[in-house]
């Protein structure tokens, strides 16, 4: 557990982001086995940080919520995975075990910040964040997000009170 107690019921935030990947490439976070995965709740700012690293890969883990899947009592955690100037990361999967649990986050499940291309965000389940998937995209026009061959995607829950609002200023499927 990273910014809970033990139990996973309590918030101890570590003062800013509870991983952070920064300037690497071929990252793993998590998995798709039960013991691979990381309950990551309670941090100062972001869950996992990305700075300018790329092929991270964040899969099966619980970013936000309490070990019981409600909300973290004394959470203050802003923003569950934040990229920035990073390409070709993924968040989340099309198989069995690799979707990503983001939710109650002051500000955004999913942060993409300029200069990150290439990003892949695909079965997550986010949920009662200010914001679901926050997107900024290059000047060039290169998209940030990517849903490419994953079969049926869902973003956001069919409950309006539980809405996700993804913003930018343009979104470019392939």
């Amino acid at each position: 557990f990273i910014g809970t107690n033990a139990s996973g019921t309590a918030a101890l935030p570590n003062l800013n982001d509870g991983i952070v990947v920064d300037n690497t490439s071929n990252v793993l976070i998590g998995g798709t086995e039960p013991g691979d995965r990381n309950l990551i709740s309670g941090n100062g700012q972001y869950g996992v940080s990305v700075y300018v690293s790329n092929d991270v890969t964040i899969v099966g883990n619980t970013i936000g919520p309490s070990v019981s899947g409600g909300q973290l009592p004394s959470s203050d955690q802003r923003a569950g995975v934040m990229i920035t100037a990073g390409a070709r990361n993924r968040v989340g999967g099309a198989l069995p075990g690799e979707t990503n649990v983001i939710a109650f986050h002051t500000f955004t499940g999913i942060g993409v910040e300029p200069n990150s291309v290439r990003n892949t965000f695909a079965r997550n389940s986010l949920f009662s964040n200010e914001f679901g998937i926050d997107l900024d995209f290059l000047l060039r026009g290169q998209p940030a997000l990517q849903l490419a061959e994953l079969g049926a995607v869902q973003i956001g829950l069919r409950n309006p009170a539980l809405r996700v609002v993804a913003v930018a200023r343009d979104i470019q499927g392939r």
